[in-house]
């Protein structure tokens, strides 16, 4: 198990850039959270992973009663919260000391090693957990980075879902955008799977990827269409800006299409 921890750390690294001492960090707190869960287990505890082979040993950290006390105050005091009901301070039911914390009094604190026989299952487990939340973050991260430089750009995506509030459009593989009905041109149809173009307004972070929303009425949007329209003018109609209503009819000639037809015109 540990050389499949050593292979997928580097492989991480590479492949995703995420730093392979972060991710062996966040392999010892889940280690060390898996480990709390354990019958018996120490009140304080430090998971060590070897850097280069991914071996592990837990470690009870017993502390000297009145260093115990000191920390247990402090963690009393900067975890204290406000009742909402009565507006008192209200104390943790378990305050939890702080390893960074325990560290800085490392010359007091004395160690023995309290590794289960039994803890690989659930090490295996944890550590296939931890590698999986942090290949998904990543992807997060990347996909965040692609598009956070991109508002004001003109996209074309596939619609995939539609409902009162929004309309949900597949830019790429696992990326979507929301379309907001405040964003919607009233006399257009966003069916399913049909493709429209649309312009990116607001990229945000989230835990579950980019947040990304994008507009069909945008100014910027009829912009954009406008010089898409004049390079390709030679081979189609062209809109001219000085076309008037027809004196007749008083309707716009065919080479002046309304808003609302010019966008339609370029849905898909």
């Amino acid at each position: 198990m540990s050389k499949e921890i050593v292979e997928a750390v580097q492989t991480l690294e590479k492949e995703k850039g995420i730093s392979s001492e972060r991710l062996m960090r966040a392999l010892e707190d889940a280690l060390l959270s898996a480990y709390k869960k354990t019958p018996g287990a120490a009140k304080y505890a430090r998971v060590d992973m070897d850097r280069r082979t991914a071996d592990f040993r837990v470690f009870e950290l017993i502390l000297p009663p009145e260093l115990e006390e000191q920390l247990v105050k402090e963690a009393i005091e900067s975890e204290q919260t406000i009742d909402p009901e009565t507006g008192e301070m209200r104390e943790p039911e378990e305050p939890e000391i702080d390893l960074e914390k325990l560290a800085e009094y490392e010359d007091q604190i004395t160690s023995r090693d309290v590794t289960p026989t039994d803890f690989g299952r659930i090490a295996a487990q944890t550590a296939k957990q931890v590698i999986l939340q942090r290949i998904r973050e990543a992807e997060r991260d990347m996909m965040f980075e692609e598009y956070r430089d991109r508002v004001g750009e003109m996209i074309t995506g596939i619609i995939q879902q539609s409902d009162s509030r929004y309309t949900l459009v597949q830019l790429r593989e696992r990326v979507e955008a929301l379309l907001p009905k405040s964003e919607q041109v009233d006399s257009e149809r966003y069916d399913h799977g049909a493709r429209v173009k649309a312009v990116i307004t607001e990229v945000s972070s989230s835990t579950k990827g980019p947040s990304i929303i994008v507009s069909r009425r945008s100014p910027e949007l009829i912009r954009k269409l406008s010089s898409s329209r004049s390079r390709r003018s030679r081979t189609g109609w062209s809109r001219s800006s000085t076309s008037p209503a027809s004196p007749a009819t008083g309707r716009r000639s065919r080479s002046c299409p309304t808003l609302t037809e010019w966008i339609r015109s370029v849905h898909a």
